[in-house]
């Protein structure tokens, strides 16, 4: 951890640091880090929704199902229904669930 030996003393109406506790909860940090990146000039985007991570992974394992299916078709030289068919139910899934968000 920094040795952050420098205090700065800011003022600030009961709205503006309300306003600064809703900017820094957007994005995930607490106020002073929130601050600090701010002076940094760090692009702060909002924190990922809830789920977002459990999602990804959802879609990893579809892409990986999709493509074990994918190379199978390709080994046989032959398309077979059922793949296709099992294919268009991953991408199904994986629309629904972006959908969802």
């Amino acid at each position: 951890m920094k040795n952050r030996s420098e205090k700065l003393l800011v003022r600030f109406t009961h709205k503006e640091k309300e306003h600064l506790k809703k900017q820094s909860e957007i994005v995930g940090y607490k106020m002073e880090p929130f601050v600090r990146a701010l002076i940094a000039g760090s692009n702060l985007q909002p924190k990922p929704p809830i789920g977002k991570a459990e999602l990804l992974a959802e879609i990893n394992y579809i892409g990986h199902n999709i493509n074990q299916v994918v190379t199978s078709t390709h080994i046989a030289k032959s398309v077979n229904p059922e793949a296709i068919n099992e294919l268009v139910e991953l991408l199904n899934e994986v629309y629904d669930k972006v959908k969802g968000l």
